[in-house]
């Protein structure tokens, strides 16, 4: 509401006006420098003015719009008083119930419209009714605002200017009627494509309304006309605000420096400090905020929640009574500090907040939506379902509520599969071939975890598999495009199948692993570690999980490095929730492991233990190191980057002359590059190319593992490593070439046809438990080959490990194979050899069902059925 009330201030500058008054060339004039933002220009005109005639009121409103746009309340405040004591026009008083509004005294405010309205006609009455309302719903009084409104009724019939439609519109927006309000305000810009009213407020409401695409032009458009517009940069910021860079951080300066009292630009740079972990700079903000409006509910907002992340309990409490003795339906506050809560992955207490939002403010729709998200996320399904239901009734433009109960819909018939600890649910056809590969993970990351960080998670933990990617966002965030793999809110994963993404750019298995930490990490600090460390955390383990697992080196983290891309230890939480570029996130992320990596080597691991569990006692990054490590930011970030320099010096030095200058270079050439810089990867790797090419095998593998020595990391096309193996393979040397594929698998975890490779290599050497460890991998990349399936089944018995051929075959028969009948066939072999004659002889006859005449399935099914012992 405080916005609004910022964007009213423009309503009688901000359309266009005609000729009328006696002085109109110097009036019209005041009011295209103050409608284009000029305002030091406009303040001398009008001043001109007032020293002619004292008693111009045109004059005087105009002097007051200046003085309102810059943030000067005081001085409007004191001139208008002394304008009104002669009486004065209803719009001067208008404009002083605007600054009562904008500072907090919402009682005087509804007042001083009150008066206005006696005498108004035409825009000022709509006006005074607009602004008496809202300064009744800033107190809580509802039901007195709705009375007010209820006396205006709108005529398409009536000829009116844009500054009365888009008051109108206002007015609709206040009585939730968006589509009404939507349609005025565009009558207002028909009217009047210069009503900058009509184009701030049609931006707010298409921003409310979660319309990202459209919302910021109308918010541009403003600023073309007044490049001053506070309230227009306000806007922009808000709907760019999921836009990675620091395009909202920008406007909201901008906005500042024109108006330096801007209550909502105070708010939302308090809040995105606050996002970043900043919490100084926040109360910083709020502080202005407060010291200009004392009353606001944003402003009190995010003040509570600085308390409440503090574990200020007497502060959080008495901004709380603070706040509800101005407003006691005062849901906003409690909205934001579910806000906050989220955004600190305190999922349970963001319930809390929100259930206090909907109780006091039960028409505040984005704070039952939210309760809605978020009892889904602690699990509370059938809850969560009934909060989104209300929520999309109230606000049906909500695309979180609606996204969230057509996903419920769609997840009806997902298959639920428990398995110990973990309740796996994913779609019903991907299901066997699935959650047993995922419940063994499962079990095998708890088990492991849970005795490395002495900490045992609460259970059930609710695993969702999404075969659609978007479903797997709108689960995660309400909305389609998030580009993440997986997420955890503490008690439940949600995250992609494999199936969700193309094959072999996606390892599931890592990915899951990831987030199972998060579940050790977040319930063991109480949900209170940073997401920095978290994340950072997630991606350590993943390394230590299976070689090849988790972000490594790549080309372009040295690049990051070489130009100074890695942020300060104080910088890493806003290098997650406010990323300056796109790739700010994944390096943030790699970042964030090396760090872990860094205090793991450094210090033991016991020193993470005591990090998480300084976290849990409430302490702040800058605490918790000191107190941990014995270390200032200052003097970790110092240690940290000659540590990440030791670990990557070499590897930058071997890449820095990038490979442009050896991709198209002669043999001849390349050979003086290596004289001269002999550990330049580049020219080694084209080197090892051009001799392979040759058929000069000897020359081409000395090269290609020269390379490998300078830069392990590179796995793609064209890499040493397959380079080398298809050398080997081709001289008949299996095991070298198996050792090549292997050391590929190590450093890329999605390369399924390396480790496809090395699985029949290992079969033809022998090594068929080898083999069965590399199809593994591959299932963890994609699980949906029935070949491999077949294969890996096989292998199993082979080995003689009958309960894992069981599962092979099993998921073979689930992935509508070529052959289904031999499939089936292939199961009834593996239950024969596990001693399961029952399964058998339903496997051989399902298998005879679907092909009558398949003589071995007749054979095994006699067998059976005399009890012999058959022949596999």
């Amino acid at each position: 509401m405080t916005r609004i009330a910022f964007l009213l201030v423009l309503s009688f500058m901000s359309c266009s006006f005609h000729p009328g008054a006696a002085q109109e060339n110097s009036i019209q004039r005041g009011r295209e420098l103050l409608l284009h933002g000029d305002y030091k220009e406009a303040a001398v005109v009008f001043g001109q003015l007032l020293q002619k005639n004292p008693n111009d009121a045109e004059a005087q409103l105009g002097l007051t719009r200046v003085l309102i746009e810059t943030g000067d309340y005081s001085s409007a405040d004191t001139k208008l008083r002394d304008w009104l004591k002669n009486g004065g026009s209803s719009e001067l008083r208008n404009a002083l119930g605007e600054i009562l509004f904008a500072t907090g005294r919402y009682s005087q405010a509804a007042d001083e419209f009150a008066k206005a309205a006696r005498d108004a006609k035409g825009p000022a009455l709509l006006r005074a009714a607009l602004g008496q309302a809202r300064s009744l719903l800033a107190q809580g009084k509802r039901d007195d605002s709705e009375a007010i409104l209820k006396q205006f009724h709108y005529s398409p019939s009536s000829q009116l200017s844009a500054e009365e439609l888009a008051l109108i519109a206002r007015i609709f927006v206040l009585e939730e009627g968006y589509k009404e309000a939507n349609e005025r305000f565009q009558d207002a810009r028909e009217v009047d494509a210069k009503c900058l009213d009509a184009l701030v407020g049609q931006g707010k409401l298409l921003t409310d309304a979660y319309n990202f695409r459209e919302a910021p032009g109308l918010f541009v458009d403003a600023l073309k006309i007044n490049p001053n517009s506070a309230d227009a940069h306000v806007g922009l910021a808000e709907a760019r605000r999921y836009e990675p860079g620091d395009s909202s951080t920008e406007e909201v300066s901008k906005a500042l420096a024109v108006n330096p009292n801007h209550v909502a630009a105070l708010v939302m740079q308090a809040r995105m400090d606050l996002e970043g972990d900043k919490p100084e700079r926040a109360a910083d903000s709020i502080k202005r905020a407060l010291a200009v409006n004392p009353n606001s509910a944003p402003a009190l907002g995010v003040a509570a929640s600085i308390a409440y992340l503090r574990d200020d309990k007497t502060e959080l409490d008495s901004l709380t009574r603070r706040a509800l003795a101005v407003n006691p339906a005062a849901g906003e506050l409690f909205e934001t500090l579910a806000h906050f809560a989220v955004n600190n992955r305190r999922y349970a207490e963001a319930v809390e907040f929100l259930k206090r939002a909907v109780e006091l403010s039960p028409r505040l729709w984005t704070a039952r939506t939210e309760l809605g998200i978020e009892l889904l996320r602690v699990g509370r399904e059938g809850d969560g379902k009934a909060e989104l239901e209300r929520a999309f009734t109230g606000f049906p433009f909500n695309p979180w509520a609606k996204n969230s109960l057509d996903l419920l819909d769609s997840m009806h018939d997902y298959r639920d599969t428990v398995h110990g600890n973990f309740l796996i649910k994913c779609d019903p056809k991907e299901s066997d071939a699935l959650s047993g590969y995922a419940s063994d993970l499962l079990e095998e990351a708890h088990k492991k975890l849970t005795a490395k960080y002495k900490f045992t998670p609460r259970s059930p933990i609710t695993v969702e598999l999404f075969n659609n990617h978007e479903d797997f966002a709108v689960r995660s965030l309400g909305l389609p495009g998030l580009g993440a793999l997986g997420v955890c809110f503490g008690q439940v994963i949600a995250m992609d199948s494999p199936s969700a993404r193309e094959a072999g750019h996606f390892n599931w298995g890592s990915a899951l692993w990831h987030e199972f930490t998060h579940v050790i990490t977040l319930q063991s600090s109480g949900y209170r570690t940073p997401r920095w460390f978290s994340e950072g955390l997630s991606v350590y383990e993943e390394r230590r999980a299976r070689p090849g697992w988790g972000d490594n080196w790549s080309l372009d983290k040295l690049k990051a490095i070489t130009d100074g891309r890695f942020v300060k230890l104080a910088d890493m939480e806003a290098a997650f929730t406010r990323p300056k570029t796109p790739d700010g996130v994944p390096l943030a992320y790699f970042q964030a492991s090396l760090i872990c990596d860094f205090i793991d080597e450094r210090f033991g691991f016991d020193a993470i233990l005591r990090i998480l569990s300084l976290y849990k006692e409430g302490q702040k990054t800058p605490e918790v190191f000191e107190h941990a490590l014995s270390m200032k930011l200052d003097d970790f970030d110092k240690q940290f980057t000659q540590y990440v320099r030791a670990k990557a010096g070499a590897y930058i030095e071997a890449t820095s002359g990038g490979p442009s200058a050896a991709r198209d270079a002669s043999k001849d050439k390349l050979l003086s590059i290596v004289a001269t810089k002999p550990n330049d990867y580049f020219a080694r790797l084209k080197l090892g190319q051009v001799y392979k090419t040759e058929g000069d095998n000897e020359k081409s593998i000395e090269q290609l593992r020269r390379a490998i020595e300078l830069f392990p990391y590179y796995a793609g096309e064209g890499n040493p490593y397959d380079l080398l193996a298809e050398i080997y393979e081709a001289k008949g040397r299996k095991a070298e070439a198996a050792a090549q594929l292997e050391a590929l698998s190590r450093i890329d975890e999605t390369g399924i046809d390396p480790l496809k490779r090395l699985a029949r290599l290992r079969i033809d050497l022998g090594d068929k438990k080898g083999a069965v460890d590399a199809l593994r991998a591959v299932f963890y990349i994609y699980p949906f080959d029935a070949a491999l399936h077949k294969l890996a089944g096989d292998v199993y018995l082979d080995l003689g490990n009958s309960e894992a051929a069981i599962k092979e075959f099993n998921s073979v028969a689930a992935l509508n194979p070529a052959d289904p009948a031999q499939a089936h066939y292939d199961l009834a072999r593996a239950f024969v050899a596990a001693g399961k004659t029952d399964q058998a002889r339903r496997a051989v006859l399902k298998a005879l069902e679907i092909a009558p005449g398949f003589e071995k399935a007749q054979e095994l099914l006699l067998t059976l059925k005399r009890g012999g012992s058959p022949r596999l």
